[in-house]
């Protein structure tokens, strides 16, 4: 009799303990699941917070007007791009771009179709560059072009294909037409590898261009 008394005890004991286990265990499921849902809403808040970052570093990097990288962005662009072809002994392009008659248009027709004009040239150069080209506002009515492993001569013919269909798109019911003046200048042909020289060069060439314009003696 003592010894079924206590093989019941030690059953009951045993079915405690499983039904303890049991419970345990689910308990333990349960926080598992607790923790795997925390730490997947924990990544989805990471990945958020990356997307959120990232967009406001482009921000940060564009011009809010034209929706072509500032000047700083740029510049960072421009001494990427040249030291990428020094190493590479790559030719390399500036193209210095300035809106012509911009303050004409700001003064006679309003800063909203002065923005309307911006637009409509960075529309145009988008269309003719190439994936690897780089376009940034430099000033209000200055633009720079970086055009990597692209001879001067090269840059000259996207240049010309730019101009001429913004002639072609310019309305002759318009009260002005779209014009813009240009400069290149090209490593290593113009024997510079510094960023602001090679920028000063293409300007300098951009303003010689706008007054042979001025004068009669440029095209368009």
């Amino acid at each position: 009799i003592a010894a079924g008394a206590a093989q019941e005890r030690v059953s009951r004991n045993e079915f405690r303990m499983r039904a303890l286990a049991a419970r345990q265990g689910e308990e333990l499921e349960t926080e598992i699941g607790r923790v795997r849902r925390l730490n997947e809403q924990l990544q989805r808040e990471i990945e958020e917070r990356k997307a959120i970052g990232a967009e406001l570093e482009r921000r940060a990097a564009m011009d809010e007007l034209t929706d072509v990288y500032n000047r700083r962005a740029g510049m960072e662009i421009l001494t990427q791009s040249l030291y990428l072809a020094q190493r590479n002994k790559h030719r390399l392009s500036v193209c210095f771009v300035d809106v012509d008659d911009l303050k004409l248009v700001n003064d006679n027709f309003g800063h909203v179709e002065g923005d309307r004009l911006l637009k409509r040239v960075i529309t145009v150069l988008k269309h003719h560059l190439r994936k690897s080209d780089y376009v940034s506002r430099i000033g209000g009515d200055e633009f720079i072009i970086v055009l990597p492993n692209c001879t001067k001569d090269s840059a000259q013919y996207i240049v010309d294909r730019i101009e001429d269909e913004l002639d072609r798109k310019t309305n002759e019911h318009e009260p002005y037409a779209v014009r813009i003046s240009t400069g290149i200048a090209e490593y290593p042909g113009d024997g510079d590898v510094e960023p602001e020289a090679l920028v000063k060069l293409a300007d300098a060439s951009m303003y010689r261009s706008k007054q042979a314009k001025k004068q009669g003696r440029g095209p368009r």
